[in-house]
């Protein structure tokens, strides 16, 4: 056998043959991946970051003297169609909005669904939205809807991303962006992408968020604004009070309480152990309006809650395991937090627990011990004392945090224009710093630098 040397020419002839072949796969790959979504990323260290959107990102479309959805000189009314379905997320957002739009004389109007979640409860996979929007098709037009505002399990906004819809979107992230279907890489990628989009805002009610997002899934979120529940009361909250289970009246206000709610059973064992006599109260209690003004003994079971700031704002004042003691408990399994996914230490939970972080400490109370809790202890004898003081600070504080997530609130819907109404012009040079945008809004709590 004669083996015939390989020329020059014949050598490059190969290598040309070689790239032809590797363009050919990588476009096939490239075409694929672009026909599944209408947006596309690509992954830059490990991060995955957007190039292009429906808007073919970064912007190509304007609306160069199009109205804002905030509009003082011409109010119209604000159509928002809301996907949610918990009630502490309805009473938030429909009195934020109300507080916005009514600065400038404009009047909201809610469309409620559960959108995707009635066919797919919390498990939002790509098959069940596929199935979903063809359906819903009119969530996306803007001549109906100027904003949809998804609420707290927004895996029900899936099926909208997924089909690119052109609509104002408003994610508010409130329990971890990928609640119940947290392996699905393809939606964390979606939710990383969407979140640079310019017709979508994200707004995170706790700093976790996109922490979790990074160091849990690898998804990096772009967060317009960190925007806390305000607490204030809308009719809903207003209602709960004449549904109450508890008849207030016979419990004594300086009493300490303890709330039947999750992750509070165990608090209950230990008191009963140590045979302290603290009401157990059902969870129909009325609401914020049926605790106002009382002391609340919580461990923590989420890196907050809804309850959180509606209770501080009624005066409610909590009653909290020091870091220390909550650490063991969370050792010995006494607590958990988020469902015991991740291994907190007592540096994380001062960062981004709202229930310890160094900023907000001031606004509770500590025990370092069960036996704090008994009738007559020193402890309860220093918050009898100091509670006058603390209500103040209290009140202080939320007088500022109030107003700027109203604020965060009012710049995220004024970023957007009046899709019905706008004029789009195509442009050939996009304007890079335009996008994507974040809330200008001062440090989360008062006399602190920004930590978001």
């Amino acid at each position: 056998m004669v083996v015939r040397p390989i020329r020059p020419k014949s050598k490059a002839r190969s290598l040309g043959l070689l790239v032809v072949l590797v363009f050919i796969s990588l476009y096939s790959h490239y075409r694929r991946h672009h026909a599944r979504y209408a947006e596309a990323s690509t992954l830059t260290f490990g991060k995955t970051w957007v190039h292009r959107s429906w808007m073919k990102y970064p912007q190509p479309l304007s609306f160069p003297g199009s109205p804002s959805l905030l509009n003082k000189a011409n109010p119209k009314a604000l159509n928002v169609l809301f996907v949610n379905y918990h009630a502490g997320v309805e009473m938030e957002v429909h009195a934020v909005l109300a507080k916005v739009a009514a600065s400038i004389n404009q009047s909201v109007h809610f469309t409620h669904t559960r959108g995707v979640g009635d066919l797919a409860d919390f498990i939002v996979t790509e098959a069940a939205s596929l199935a979903y929007y063809p359906l819903h098709t009119d969530h996306c037009n803007s001549s109906i809807y100027d904003l949809i505002v998804v609420g707290d399990v927004v895996t029900y906004s899936r099926p909208y991303l997924q089909s690119a819809c052109k609509t104002n979107i408003i994610l508010y992230i409130t329990n971890r962006f990928d609640f119940s279907i947290n392996n699905d890489s393809e939606y964390h990628a979606l939710l990383s992408t969407a979140s640079r989009w310019p017709n979508v805002r994200v707004i995170v009610n706790n700093l976790h968020e996109h922490n979790y997002a990074l160091t849990a899934r690898n998804a990096d979120i772009h967060v317009y604004a960190y925007a806390p529940s305000t607490g204030l009361l809308s009719d809903t909250a207003r209602n709960m009070l004449s549904d109450s289970q508890v008849n207030w009246s016979t419990v004594d206000k300086n009493e300490l309480i303890v709330v039947n709610k999750p992750g509070q059973n165990s608090l209950h064992s230990l008191l009963e152990k140590h045979e302290i006599p603290l009401p157990f109260i059902p969870s129909r209690y009325g609401g914020p309006l049926g605790l106002a003004g009382r002391f609340l003994v919580h461990i923590p079971y989420q890196v907050n809650t809804m309850a959180l700031f509606e209770n501080l704002n009624n005066g409610v004042l909590y009653i909290l395991p020091s870091v220390r003691l909550y650490c063991a408990w969370l050792e010995d399994g006494t607590a958990t937090m988020d469902s015991g996914e991740r291994r907190w230490t007592e540096k994380e939970l001062r960062k981004y627990v709202d229930w310890y972080r160094t900023d907000l400490s001031y606004l509770f109370f500590y025990f370092e011990d069960i036996e704090d809790l008994a009738p007559k202890s020193a402890f309860r004898e220093m918050v009898e004392k100091e509670a006058e003081a603390k209500r103040g600070a209290v009140r202080n504080y939320m007088l500022y945090h109030v107003d700027r997530t109203i604020e965060a609130w009012r710049q995220a819907v004024g970023s957007f224009p009046r899709l019905s109404d706008a004029q789009v012009v195509r442009r050939d040079v996009p304007l890079v710093a335009e996008l994507p945008q974040v809330a200008d809004l001062p440090p989360a709590t008062p006399g602190t630098k920004a930590i978001e």
